[in-house]
């Protein structure tokens, strides 16, 4: 009786634990060369796994883009999180992202005429950095594009 109490107690214990990693679990992907490995991919595949409660945050600038395919479109988004057109999920921008809002105004306006609905499900950390043409300028008075291998959209010099 007793191993068979320890058994069901275990059995209990390990169910918990299930659904505390379930409710719990963070999954992140991160990429370890200067870009171009597919992690827009990876993401597009797993966030169609998410539910709307589910939170997918992007975190960078509108220097590298993210390739994801849905409903047989390919999309190429530069600042909303790559999981706007496989998932309900919420989408978020993070602390230290640097946002250059015609872009994501523009793929937010196209996402949204494809009835993604992703304006009513971002979020952005305040904490975010806002480009302005004053970033541009900087960058490519102060010859940042050459000087650190800046791309030329104003990141290096926010």
């Amino acid at each position: 009786m007793h191993a068979e109490t320890k058994s069901r107690r275990k059995s209990q214990n390990s169910t918990d634990m299930e659904g505390l990693r379930e409710m719990n679990s963070l999954v992140v992907v991160v990429g370890a060369q200067f870009g171009s490995e597919g992690k827009g991919a990876v993401v597009g595949h797993l966030a169609r796994q998410l539910s709307a409660d589910d939170l997918c945050i992007r975190v960078g600038g509108p220097n590298a883009g993210h390739t994801v395919w849905a409903a047989g479109t390919e999309w190429k988004l530069r600042q909303v999180p790559a999981a706007a057109p496989v998932s309900a999920c919420r989408l978020g921008i993070a602390a230290g992202s640097e946002i250059d809002q015609e872009v994501l105004f523009n793929e937010l306006a196209e996402l949204d005429g494809h009835g993604y609905e992703a304006s009513s499900r971002i979020s952005i950390h305040p904490s975010a950095t806002i480009l302005d043409p004053r970033h541009l300028e900087a960058e490519q008075s102060a010859g940042l594009v050459g000087r650190i291998g800046s791309t030329g959209k104003g990141i290096g010099a926010a």
